[in-house]
């Protein structure tokens, strides 16, 4: 069997899933729980996005890794017409990180410590998407490049806190 046959053959709708978003899923599924086991006392809340903020960004020189993906996610939920329905696809039922982000991103100059919060919380929503299936409602479709940002911060904060 090839490599992922197994997922594409019980994978719904369009077409096969690619290997590369399948790797970008392996990959955010597996820091993402390094991150939540180390970082976040294994219990990522968006409500905590601000406390994770604070914890490990500060002192930790990843303000241009953060803004890189700060600007990503900021033309993800900003540009063009979908983009109010893929914040509310993000954020579903979590109207506090929703509110949250879409100031965020309509500030001219958000701080460095609300840039975190917002990628923390589009992170972790993320996560509960496609933890909890919201994000298969496509197929996943049009998710790589989210979580290959994601990877790329949790990765870098990551390395940071081994040193």
């Amino acid at each position: 069997m090839k490599r992922y046959e197994y997922i594409n053959s019980i994978a719904r709708g369009g077409a096969p899933l690619s290997e590369e978003l399948l790797d970008a899923i392996f990959n955010f599924t597996l820091l993402f729980s390094m991150a939540e086991h180390r970082l976040m006392r294994e219990n990522a809340r968006t409500g905590l996005a601000g406390i994770y903020a604070k914890r490990f960004v500060r002192g930790a020189n990843l303000e241009q890794e953060i803004r890189k993906v700060y600007n990503y996610f900021t033309n993800r939920y900003t540009v063009g017409a979908s983009h109010k329905y893929n914040l509310d696809d993000l954020c579903h039922h979590d109207k506090k990180s929703r509110v949250f982000i879409e100031q965020t991103i309509q500030k001219q100059n958000p701080n460095e410590h609300e840039v975190a919060e917002c990628v923390f919380r589009i992170i972790i929503r993320l996560r509960h998407n496609l933890f909890h299936g919201r994000k298969w409602t496509y197929n996943i479709q049009g998710q790589e490049e989210n979580l290959l940002s994601a990877c790329y911060l949790l990765h870098r904060i990551l390395k940071n806190i081994n040193r």
